[in-house]
């Protein structure tokens, strides 16, 4: 998925497809190539423009994630839009209405792109869906909301939900099964000065749900009865701290950390869950500040100078493991992370920066000048194995925006923008079309 403007041929290869954008506004795309070869397959293009919540537009829609679900075959989109939008991107209709200023929806297509269905959800503000999970057909998603009642039951029940003050976005997880029915939902949070929750991110595995994110002032994650209100330490200053909160297959609340600065901030950009080998989580994000990455009895500080980039793990305990951070004077970010193939003992961590940074979380010294985006590689156990760069120079560069793999070999794909002349291979420069062009890039680990 991702955004394009005007009329863009979308076969890479000696054929064309053209899609033109409905408006002077970027659109959505979803497109899909060959694994093996990158021969194209098909686009489709969103109905309506991209929804922007800080310039709404009538009739808008936004893709936030998208995930292959591998045991029925199908293709999911979650995001939001808002006012009227028709998600049916062929010749059929399927017309959809906001309540408010912006709802939840997911959207689902088979694999040759024919589109099924869309649910939607949400209520007189802005409703999120940020991330998606398909484990067996049971579809997981993840987000923030606003408004008081929303209905997360798109059919004929009611499953009604709250923040607990109106206008502030309190965090969930709802579950459907293969067939787009309602299973179950989960919310927390949403209070002035008692937990705001922005962009959480979803992954299963085995049969535990992790749901990490952003987190403003103390909150109770414990949606039912019980009270579970980790100790914020950004809670006085309203600094955004980070979470990981935990859920069984079926919603049962097991257990939430939170851990960030008193000044500065810190956000989680990325999750992974290895492939039923053990009962771990990995969180990779940026910080800034002084940050005791273990919220239980140990400590493990960090001070980030500028923003600086890390990856820490837990177990399904919510006990911490281990935290490695790297970076330098300036930005880095982290755009995603992927495991090796099934078996592998490797985590890759894809993102940017800006300014020269030194990739080696230990004693050695591994110095890149930027900007640019890299490709880092861990072991599980969270050692330092490798880095490479990409430059992202005015006139010509290459950012990073996602990665993913192949699940039945040991194959990565990164997808992202360049802009200029690109040298992806070392022997092939590419040049953009445009101002940024879109690209795939398979990698064999």
């Amino acid at each position: 998925i991702g955004s394009f403007s005007g009329t863009v041929d979308f076969d890479p290869g000696t054929g064309e497809f053209n899609l033109v954008a409905g408006s002077s506004d970027p659109t959505c795309f979803l497109s899909s190539c060959d694994s093996q070869y990158g021969d194209f397959g098909w686009a489709i293009a969103a109905s309506a423009p991209i929804f922007d919540p800080m310039n709404p537009v009538n009739d808008a829609v936004r893709y936030h994630n998208v995930r292959y679900d591998d045991t029925y075959d199908y293709i999911y989109i979650a995001g939001e839009f808002y006012g009227q939008v028709d998600f049916d991107p062929g010749a059929g209709s399927d017309t959809h209405n906001s309540s408010g200023n912006g709802d939840a929806f997911i959207s689902r297509f088979d694999s040759n792109g024919n589109y099924d269905w869309t649910l939607t959800w949400g209520g007189k503000y802005y409703d999120y869906a940020y991330d998606i999970f398909i484990h067996y057909g049971e579809i997981y998603v993840t987000g923030s909301f606003q408004s008081p009642d929303t209905d997360f039951d798109p059919g004929a029940g009611v499953a009604l939900r709250s923040p607990l003050d109106a206008e502030s976005d309190a965090g969930y997880v709802v579950s459907f099964d293969e067939y787009g029915d309602f299973r179950w939902v989960q919310a927390w949070g949403g209070g002035a000065g008692s937990g705001w929750i922005w962009q959480p991110t979803l992954y299963k595995e085995n049969q535990f749900i992790y749901i990490a994110g952003t987190v403003v002032g103390e909150c109770d994650f414990d949606p039912g009865p019980g009270v579970d209100e980790p100790h914020n330490p950004g809670h006085v200053l309203g600094t955004p701290n980070s979470f990981l909160s935990i859920f069984d297959e079926e919603g049962v609340y097991q257990v939430a950390r939170v851990w960030g600065p008193e000044m500065g901030g810190i956000f989680c950009d990325a999750i992974f869950a290895p492939d039923g080998t053990s009962d771990v989580v990995y969180i990779a994000g940026r910080f800034q500040g002084t940050v005791d990455f273990d919220p239980g009895s140990g400590s493990e500080e960090r001070v980030g100078v500028g923003w600086d980039a890390y990856l820490t793990s837990f177990d399904v305990d919510g006990n911490h493991s281990f935290v490695r951070t790297w970076g330098g004077s300036g930005a880095e970010t982290v755009r995603g992370m992927s495991g090796g193939g099934y078996g592998q003992d490797r985590l890759y961590i894809i993102g940017t920066f800006d300014e020269s940074a030194d990739f080696d979380p230990g004693p050695v010294e591994e110095l890149h000048s930027g900007p640019g985006s890299y490709l880092s590689m861990f072991d599980k156990a969270g050692n330092y194995l490798s880095v490479s760069v990409m430059p992202a120079l005015p006139a010509d560069g290459v950012g990073y925006f996602d990665i993913a793999r192949d699940y039945g070999s040991n194959i990565l794909f990164i997808g992202g923008s360049y802009w200029g002349t690109a040298n992806f291979s070392g022997s092939l420069n590419y040049t953009s079309n445009g101002t940024d062009d879109a690209f795939i890039l398979r990698m064999l680990q």
